[in-house]
């Protein structure tokens, strides 16, 4: 997938599927190159994206 659309993760056996626009991790957020990049009033906008922003439940046939 392209990473200006965002980062998906299917879990076909399941019916789940799973979507944020980065992947941003605990790391990273506390990483003194993140500290410098930005903002410390954007900080809390960014700790949004250690989460997925859409989840979606399916049929099992779904996929096929």
């Amino acid at each position: 997938m392209e990473a200006e659309l965002g980062y998906a993760f299917f879990f076909k056996e399941i019916g789940l599927s799973l979507w944020r626009p980065i992947v941003m991790t605990e790391a990273l957020i506390n990483s003194p190159e993140f500290l410098a990049e930005v903002l410390p009033e954007n900080w809390e906008d960014e700790k949004r994206n250690l989460y997925f922003a859409t989840v979606a439940v399916t049929i099992p046939s779904y996929y096929d």
